[in-house]
């Protein structure tokens, strides 16, 4: 991939990971969905707390086996649970997550689904819970572009948002990378056209996508 997308994805990964703060993680539960390989957890893996329970789920057994050898490894032992399952059935309880990571897990997922990944899981979400997610967003479909035409709001930024706030979450932060016109990364750039532009965006949110956004989640 070219420099200028590395650069992208290291900042946007930089980005997501200045805003996990271990004092507030303590105790919690904190789900993130398409782990994949561990790029964004093994970057926090340090910061995470020892009470903290982290569940990586991904639908890939290959690479969450490459995840749980990595982390075996580790200087410190974590409270790191792997699930390979599809995301509506993951096995946990409602209500029981305190705080969503989403690092391009939706985007990767809306490649093959016309769901937003986010309302899938939300009945796992505590009423105060928090969403620090990153997405990749398209600034136009080309006429041959991978992405069905059922499925491309889940990468247009007005439609993200929308559906975020539709489910209580209210903006804290945000931040958009540098377009992006050339594929890498661990996610399927690499089959975005030539003539398609995208950008990563980053939310942090509380009631609580990837460019990173982060928002708090609304309670009546």
């Amino acid at each position: 991939m070219g420099s200028v997308t590395v650069e992208v994805c290291c900042y946007t990964l930089e980005w997501n990971a200045q805003h996990v703060h271990s004092e507030n993680l303590a105790g919690k539960v904190i789900l993130e969905l398409g782990s994949g390989s561990g790029f964004f957890l093994r970057r926090i893996y340090d910061a995470l707390p020892e009470d903290a329970v982290y569940i990586a789920a991904d639908h890939d057994p290959g690479k969450l086996r490459f995840l749980k050898g990595i982390l075996e490894k580790a200087e410190k032992r974590k409270g790191v649970l792997f699930i390979c399952c599809d995301f509506p059935q993951i096995p946990l309880k409602a209500r029981s997550v305190d705080v969503l990571y989403d690092f391009t897990g939706t985007s990767n997922f809306s490649f093959e689904h016309r769901e937003f990944l986010p309302r899938l899981v939300e009945r796992f979400l505590k009423t105060e819970a928090e969403l620090l997610g990153s997405y990749i967003i398209f600034r136009n479909f080309s006429p041959d572009s991978m992405v069905p035409i059922d499925f491309r709001p889940n990468f247009q930024i007005h439609s993200i948002k929308k559906q975020i706030e539709e489910l209580g979450f209210i903006k804290k932060a945000e931040y958009t990378s540098d377009v992006v016109t050339k594929g890498g990364f661990a996610v399927r750039l690499a089959s975005i056209q030539k003539s398609e532009w995208l950008n990563f965006t980053m939310f942090l949110t509380g009631r609580s996508i990837a460019v990173p956004i982060s928002f708090q989640r609304i309670t009546s």
